[in-house]
């Protein structure tokens, strides 16, 4: 019986402590096409800075994968159920992380410290986010946020692996099932 509270006491912790990789928010008066009927147009994002372009190619090419796996099929664009847009929105972050030192002395209840801290610095990471859009009335019908980053310092095979898994994970409930 303890065993078993232990066990529903941890499962509960890592439960509240998971994260979910995606925010998805989307209309639900809005009708989506049928997954197998509908078709899709892939808009090229805005441009931007220079070290994106490889990122929008695994993007690209993880959208269309996870989109034919939900049997959407790709169109051009004036004959487009829904156009399917991307972006990575750029962050400037602060890592402070690092080393340390401190020192201090104390006797009895009385003491003293002095620490220094490491640097701040500032980094980028890029956030993608995936707009699905009604074409007939220009309108966003359908968004999905990461909630894991493109950082400057990843390898080329941690990008790939990471855009492909945000975007399954975006597109895993995709399209959602109206409220009509």
């Amino acid at each position: 019986m303890i065993l078993r509270s232990l066990l529903f006491i941890l499962l509960s912790v890592l439960a509240a402590c998971s994260r979910s990789l995606v925010s998805i928010d989307y209309d639900p008066a809005t009708a989506m096409p049928a997954a197998g009927a509908a078709s899709y147009a892939l808009s090229d994002p805005a441009s931007g800075p220079e070290f994106q372009s490889l990122d929008n190619n695994r993007i690209a090419a993880a959208l269309r994968k996870q989109l034919a796996a939900r049997g959407l099929k790709e169109a051009p664009r004036e004959q487009a159920d829904l156009w399917v847009a991307y972006r990575v929105e750029q962050e400037a972050k602060l890592d402070n992380s690092g080393v340390s030192f401190g020192v201090g002395f104390g006797t009895g209840n009385m003491g003293m410290g002095v620490s220094t801290g490491p640097q701040a610095k500032q980094i980028m990471e890029g956030r993608l986010v995936v707009d699905v859009v009604d074409p007939k009335r220009q309108q966003v019908v359908w968004t999905a946020k990461a909630n894991e980053y493109l950082r400057d310092s990843m390898r080329p095979e941690q990008r790939d692996a990471l855009v492909n898994e945000l975007v399954a994970e975006m597109l895993a409930n995709f399209p959602p099932k109206s409220d009509k």
